[in-house]
């Protein structure tokens, strides 16, 4: 339905509170992720689909129409992300964390290009070792400048602050738009494409 343009970006999540509301053992989220992966894939891809792990017991499932492919970029900053990228994502979603942030998270810190470049090393290092090509796989990021709602929105270092992503392997880079009303979300989206899509 999408034209092959849907995206799904998933990710473990930080916060004790999300599993003890949903009655899930904060420690077993990272077998329960990686079997959910196997899951989707298996779902998405067989017939007759049978699965037994730890969290998920599955026998005879089909479910129609097949998608071709469905991308799944898996989010987070760690060092197991990226790992797990390498093994089972076809992208990777990390997200801007402050010092603090990082702390509240329990992740690593990225608030620069400078951060991240190591951690794209990282990442292409695990992808090279699992036999893939690490041309292959997306890393989607953003500039963290003010979005083109923003009255402090500057086209010319939203593109160069591009480039320099681009140069370090950043294959999508995303923007904020105004969330008060659907008007100047469109707007907003509009000037972006006109001052930073159209000339790249």
């Amino acid at each position: 339905m999408s034209g092959g343009r849907f995206v799904l970006s998933v990710a473990i999540g930080y916060l004790r509170s999300e599993y003890r509301s949903l009655g899930v053992d904060f420690e077993r989220r990272n077998d329960l992720f990686d079997e959910a992966l196997q899951v989707l894939r298996g779902v998405w891809t067989t017939d007759e689909f049978a699965f037994e792990g730890s969290g998920y017991t599955a026998g005879g499932v089909s479910a129609n129409p097949k998608p071709r492919h469905v991308p799944i970029w898996i989010g987070g900053n760690s060092a197991l992300t990226r790992r797990r990228v390498a093994r089972h994502g076809d992208g990777w979603n990390p997200f801007p964390a402050s010092a603090q942030m990082a702390q509240t998270a329990r992740t690593q810190v990225l608030e620069t290009a400078d951060d991240l470049a190591p951690m794209i090393d990282h990442l292409h290092r695990h992808v090279e070792a699992e036999g893939r090509d690490p041309a292959t796989i997306d890393i989607a990021f953003t500039t963290g400048l003010p979005g083109a709602g923003s009255t402090t929105f500057d086209a010319t270092a939203e593109l160069a602050h591009q480039a320099r992503l681009a140069e370090l392997g950043v294959t999508w880079c995303s923007t904020g738009v105004p969330g008060d009303s659907l008007d100047r979300a469109i707007e907003a989206l509009q000037r972006y494409g006109e001052e930073v899509i159209a000339h790249q």
